[in-house]
């Protein structure tokens, strides 16, 4: 009986167990097929991600020509380039930027700026300084006479000196011209009637030129030149060039008073000759403060000192050197003066 009880319930939970295996199946291609359609929906949404970057994202993966330029550096966020990835097609991309865009001003400057000058080729110019030429006063070693100075000029002639003009002497030392082999600048200071009267004479015999430095103020004196002496100084090519109205010490004067001597000196020279009055002499060599800014305000472009050597294109523009031409020595002592370093 019970064997048969047994036998009959068998089938029964064979039928059980089929269907909720049935079920679980079911239950879990549910779970799957949700699972699927989830991730069709991510992938979805990452190409179109992908495909259409936010409007923010192009304001800063494509910077155009501007922002590349200095006035961008000032340009707000909210001034940049938006785009509505649903209506807009990306932005072409701007020309890549060049280095210029990513270096600072002081640096690009310096990229691009000259190449440094040349170094300056040291050039020394003996430039004499004379006052009188005259047998009157011996013992004078402002006075040269006569025949020493003769003496002088037919040395330089034979040792193969070229006395210069002032043009000359200024683009020889500045470079600008090629200088011959002894170059040397005659200069005469104060404006001595003897200047005219002895100097002349050899100077136009050897064919050397000089420069002038005068004192307009001192013309009707007999003792300095006149005018018309100066003007046959400058027919015979000498340089005509201001050392003050009066002579006067300059810094014991007001700059209102320099002013007036170094201003109308070079008015009156430019205006009876019609040349540049640019080199200026200093009355007895004494200068300050005052004197060197009414220079350059006047656009005088050198000065001249009685301190001793070779004047040099590394002396400053205004305290150039000269040498002295003492009256007392002879020429040995000047040929040694000639030769200073």
């Amino acid at each position: 009986m019970a064997g048969r009880g047994v036998s009959y319930l068998l089938p029964l939970v064979a039928a059980i167990v089929c269907c909720c295996m049935a079920a679980g199946c079911s239950r879990n291609e549910g779970r799957e097929h949700a699972g699927s359609e989830n991730a069709s929906r991510e992938m979805r949404a990452d190409t179109e991600h992908a495909a259409a970057p936010p409007a923010h994202a192009y304001s800063t993966m494509f910077p155009t020509a501007h922002e590349h330029s200095p006035e961008h550096m000032l340009t707000p966020t909210s001034a940049l380039l938006t785009v509505d990835p649903l209506t807009s097609a990306p932005p072409a991309l701007a020309p890549s930027p060049t280095l210029a865009a990513y270096t600072s001003p002081a640096s690009t400057a310096a990229a691009t700026a000259s190449p440094p000058p040349p170094i300056k080729t040291p050039i020394a110019i003996p430039v004499l300084n004379y006052h009188s030429i005259s047998d009157s006063e011996p013992g004078n070693s402002a006075v040269m006479p006569v025949a020493k100075f003769e003496e002088q000029l037919a040395y330089f002639a034979r040792a193969g000196y070229t006395p210069l003009t002032l043009a000359d002497y200024v683009a020889v030392l500045e470079g600008t011209k090629p200088g011959p082999a002894k170059p040397i600048l005659l200069t005469f200071d104060d404006g001595y009637a003897d200047n005219y009267t002895n100097a002349m004479p050899l100077l136009q015999q050897y064919g050397f030129p000089a420069t002038l430095f005068m004192s307009p103020g001192t013309v009707d004196d007999p003792y300095y030149l006149s005018w018309e002496q100066v003007d046959q100084l400058q027919a015979a090519g000498w340089d005509i060039q201001p050392h003050g109205m009066t002579h006067p010490h300059l810094p014991q004067l007001d700059a209102a008073q320099q002013e007036a001597e170094i201003a109308e000196s070079k008015r009156l020279i430019e205006a009876r000759y019609g040349t540049a009055a640019y080199v200026y002499c200093y009355p007895y060599g004494e200068r300050n403060a005052a004197t060197l800014k009414l220079l350059a305000s006047h656009r005088y472009r050198y000065a001249f000192t009685i301190e001793q050597g070779r004047s040099t294109n590394e002396q400053s523009a205004y305290e150039l050197k000269r040498i002295f031409v003492n009256g007392n020595e002879g020429l040995p002592e000047l040929v040694r003066k000639l030769n200073w370093k």
